[in-house]
């Protein structure tokens, strides 16, 4: 009996990654050249800002023309959809509105297709996290106990005429989002993924957090209907622009009115991981507008971000959203 288990477990993690897979023919590639510009200078860090920054990954460098010459001046710690974070390389002094160059690859228009595709499934992170751990939820006024969760498996291969180029990529996600545990005021949420590349569990046991990715992992509890406050890792829908916060979120509300104060940190540039330096405070304000399907949240928050104890940014956001 045992030696029938060892054979069919293999079996059937072989097919449920083969269901999970999407293959991707390797194509050809061209590097091309795009600029940005900085937008924002602190003591620390540069911040660059783009069109779009497909293409940049982290630890690139990036580069100014000089006599028709390429000079690398920054390499880039983090990058958002249109921006990047960068530490200078050497002495070099930068301004607002510096251009830089960013090299990238680009590929035929027949795998850009099969990229979009895989893309899809790696969207926007806020996004995916926001819409499996409904906030709707929150508004009732029950107390009765509600657990639901996912987990997936996939996977994603890259085929190459040269073998040592061949790359296959796997991802496992788990999402659960518990609400008043026990019929308690308690609830929890988390968020988590955990990919790697086959034949590169090196860099796993080297730094977890290259693999692990803990997007949100927060308890909530209700003081009653109107009040409540999230520990731990939450990405708050009334102020996703700020991103994951880690830290204590406390929020009022009044009819359609709300508002809340947040202090924590925010997670680590370069893998997502807790960074104590990296502190973080504000608050918000807003409203709900009920429409015909369903309603539009506005808000308005404040916030200061620090690093290492040096302020680092100061802003406000307004943030609009329609839930249908």
């Amino acid at each position: 009996m045992i030696k029938v288990v060892r054979i069919i477990f293999p079996v059937i993690l072989v097919l449920l990654l083969s269901f999970g897979s999407n293959t991707h023919v390797h194509a050809q590639e061209k590097l091309t050249t795009i600029q940005g510009a900085v937008s924002y200078i602190t003591g620390q860090n540069i911040y660059v800002k783009f069109e779009n920054t497909e293409g940049i990954e982290n630890g690139d460098s990036l580069f100014i023309n000089k006599n028709e010459v390429l000079i690398p001046v920054l390499v880039v710690q983090h990058h958002s959809s249109i921006s990047c974070l960068c530490n200078p390389v050497g002495d070099n002094s930068f301004q607002i509105g510096d251009l830089t160059v960013a090299k990238i690859k680009t590929k035929q228009k027949s795998e850009v297709a099969e990229i979009q595709i895989e893309n899809q499934t790696e969207k926007d992170v806020s996004e995916k996290v926001i819409s499996s751990i409904s906030e709707i939820k929150s508004l009732r006024s029950t107390t009765k106990q509600d657990i639901a969760g996912t987990l997936s498996i996939s996977s994603y291969s890259n085929f190459s005429n040269s073998e040592s180029d061949n790359l296959h990529r796997f991802r496992y996600t788990f999402s659960m989002d518990a609400h008043n545990i026990s019929n308690s005021k308690l609830s929890a949420e988390t968020y988590i993924s955990f990919s790697h590349k086959l034949n590169q569990w090196d860099l796993v046991q080297e730094d977890l957090n290259n693999a692990l990715k803990i997007y949100s992992l927060a308890l909530k509890y209700d003081f009653n209907n109107t009040t409540s406050m999230y520990v731990g890792r939450k990405i708050n829908s009334k102020i996703a622009n700020i991103g994951a916060v880690d830290g204590i979120q406390f929020q009022k509300d009044w009819n359609r009115f709300f508002v809340g104060v947040v202090g924590g940190t925010r997670p680590d540039f370069q893998n997502y991981g807790y960074n104590s330096k990296l502190l973080e405070y504000g608050a918000y304000i807003g409203q709900n507008q009920k429409v015909e399907n369903g309603f539009v949240q506005s808000s308005l928050a404040f916030f200061e971000q620090r690093n290492d104890g040096n302020t680092d940014r100061r802003f406000c956001i307004f943030n609009t959203a329609i839930h249908l």
